[in-house]
Parts: structure tokens; C-alpha cells; sequence
């Protein structure tokens, strides 16, 4: 529900490989070293990011793709 409601849907459905995309481009190697140093010390007391390498993967994509499609945001903890 909250996909259709927020208009997220909408937006996958106009461009549907843009993670993808983000994920596979050139990279800041700035933003993605102080998301690496971050991962550890976030959620620490989640079981589903402590330690647990495929999750501080997924997390790590995501806040990468996040940082390089909005800029102006960019990533910080």
C-alpha cells in the first residue's frame, strides 16, 4: 500500500533499472569509504545488521545508490 500511496510505484515503473543503474555507475569513492567506515556502527544491537555481511551489503547499496541520486543530499550517518 504505501508503495502505490507515496507514489514510489509510479516512479519504479517509470524507470525500473534505475538502482541498477546507480549501483553499476561510477562511484564517489569518497561517499563509499565513509559508508563502509559507517556500516559497522550502525544498528549495532539489530541482529539483521550486526555482523551480518550480506545485510551490511544490501544496506551499503542502498545508501550508495541513495547518496549518488540525490547529490544535493548526498550521505551522512
Amino acid at each position: 500500500v504505501w508503495l502505490s500511496v507515496s507514489g514510489g510505484e509510479e516512479m519504479k515503473n517509470a524507470n525500473p533499472n534505475l538502482y541498477q543503474k546507480l549501483l553499476s555507475g561510477p562511484h564517489n569513492p569518497q561517499i563509499a569509504e565513509i559508508i563502509r567506515t559507517d556500516l559497522p556502527r550502525t544498528f549495532p544491537d539489530n541482529i539483521f545488521f550486526n555482523n551480518t555481511v550480506n545485510h551490511q551489503h544490501q544496506l551499503y547499496n542502498i545508501l550508495l545508490a541513495f547518496a549518488h541520486q540525490n547529490e544535493a543530499v548526498g550521505y551522512c550517518q
